[in-house]
């Protein structure tokens, strides 16, 4: 379970994630079943703010590099 609070306030935005990431892996894998990572920083910063998920931190990464082109080809000036 992954934990994510935003709060507005003013002109800042608080941002926090809890930073234990488990990982299930297949059986066919030959892999341990379950693989816990402390200390995983859930949240990516980047030059316009920063992301975070609930749940596959892949897709925050994945949403990371998308949103990171569009910027990119779109010449975001925020």
């Amino acid at each position: 379970m992954t934990l994510t609070v935003a709060i507005n306030i003013q002109d800042y935005i608080f941002l926090a994630s809890d930073q234990r990431l488990t990982i299930e892996c297949a059986p066919e894998t030959n892999l341990p079943p379950k693989t816990y990572i402390d200390h995983y920083k859930k949240i990516k910063y980047w030059e316009y703010g920063a992301i975070t998920v609930s749940g596959d931190v892949m897709l925050m990464h994945y949403l990371f590099l998308i949103l990171q082109a569009y910027a990119k080809r779109n010449c975001w000036d925020f």
